[in-house]
């Protein structure tokens, strides 16, 4: 009787996600918020893990949650609704780090922009590592301002604010960074790939 019970309480949840993805499909508001409600914990936490940042996160989940709504029509009702979401934001959540270390990456190493753009992903897992590993070196302060700047998008006025230091002082230990970064980059042989 127990099993009786469990199986028809899974038919009416597995029910219920299929309405919510037919309302959604036919453009529902309501059954958007209601995904929303119902999977921006799930969605915050994946979000969180690749960017390691609160706000970026929470962004991400909302940018997530559109791209749902405007590729609606491309939901399939043979997969759950949540593998879908899931598949998105893991998608989306590897575009952003590619984007923001392609960023960093054309700011410090080449100045070139089309260059960066044609690379295989394979040569840009190699500089993204190489330009890790450069960042690891740089020295404490430095590296901190560069991270707090460069990779969370604090501005040089906030970075100053929240290490009660002079924005000049920030500006400074940027410079430093990027000279120490070109430096280093230059010269490759000097950094380990670690595979």
């Amino acid at each position: 009787m127990r099993s009786r019970l469990l199986v028809i309480l899974s038919l009416e949840k597995t029910l219920i996600i299929m309405q919510l993805l037919n309302s959604l499909k036919d453009g529902d508001l309501k059954a958007l918020e209601t995904v929303y409600l119902k999977y921006h914990q799930r969605l915050y936490h994946l979000a969180k893990y690749f960017v390691k940042d609160d706000s970026s996160a929470s962004d991400i989940v909302h940018d997530i949650i559109l791209k749902l709504y405007h590729h609606r029509n491309k939901l399939s009702t043979e997969v759950t609704l949540e593998a879908q979401l899931i598949r998105i934001a893991k998608s989306y959540c590897i575009d952003f780090v590619k984007k923001q270390y392609k960023t960093i990456l054309t700011e410090v190493i080449l100045e070139d922009r089309e260059e960066i753009g044609t690379d295989s992903d394979y040569n840009f897992t190699l500089k993204k590592e190489l330009l890790n590993q450069a960042i690891e070196i740089l020295p404490t302060e430095c590296k901190e301002i560069f991270k707090l700047h460069k990779l969370e998008g604090l501005t040089q006025k906030e970075i100053a604010n929240y290490k009660s230091i002079s924005i000049k002082t920030v500006e400074n230990q940027i410079s430093k960074a990027v000279k120490i970064l070109k430096e280093q980059l230059q010269k490759p042989n000097d950094l380990h790939y670690s595979y």
